[in-house]
């Protein structure tokens, strides 16, 4: 799915929403899913797909993103969500949880940023897939999900020219060093 956000983008800071391909992802389908951005309302699904929707046993739609979360860590999430928007880049996290009976299971969260109708901070595409697949699994609800480590995805670091070196035509190599003049002799 990063890559394909990657390719959407461009030389852009965001891809469209609309520019999103369904069969291009295909085979993640049932991982990925679109929150609508609204803080207030804790990042509602606007769709997610089917085994996102086995893990927590329920339909997602409508329902807040952060309610997934382990109430201690929805703020720290709140902030990097805020921060993806903001910065045009995206997460990729471990997370983990846990079912009543006790049975873990393993996580990769992918968030990115979209744009709609032109607009930043309006949508979220991202993926909450499991490293393995238990036994158990979407038979069991999992229990508040919890965020490990994580590292930002997708930054574009520009690099001005520099504005106070004199091109290296105007400079001479001494002894491994490059002496740039002063203008005083």
């Amino acid at each position: 799915m990063f890559a394909h956000w990657e390719e959407k983008r461009g030389r852009k800071a965001l891809p469209e929403r609309s520019a999103i391909d369904p069969g291009a992802i295909r085979t993640g389908l049932g991982d990925i899913f679109i929150l609508a951005f609204n803080r207030s309302r804790g990042h509602p699904f606007r769709l997610a797909g089917t085994r996102v929707c086995a893990l927590v046993g329920a339909e997602l739609k409508d329902r807040p993103f952060m309610a997934l979360w382990q109430e201690a860590q929805r703020a720290e999430l709140l902030r990097l969500i805020d921060l993806i928007a903001d910065e045009s880049i995206g997460i990729v996290a471990g997370a983990s949880g846990k079912t009543a009976d006790g049975s873990s299971i393993d996580l990769e969260l992918l968030l990115l940023p979209l744009q709609h109708w032109g607009r930043t901070h309006t949508r979220l595409i991202g993926s909450l897939a499991p490293l393995s697949v238990p036994y158990w699994f979407g038979t069991q609800p999992i229990g508040p999900l919890a965020i490990g480590d994580y590292r930002y995805v997708g930054m574009r670091i520009v690099a001005a020219p520099p504005t106070l070196a004199l091109p290296l035509g105007e400079a001479r190599v001494r002894r491994g060093l490059v002496v740039y003049d002063g203008g005083q002799r």
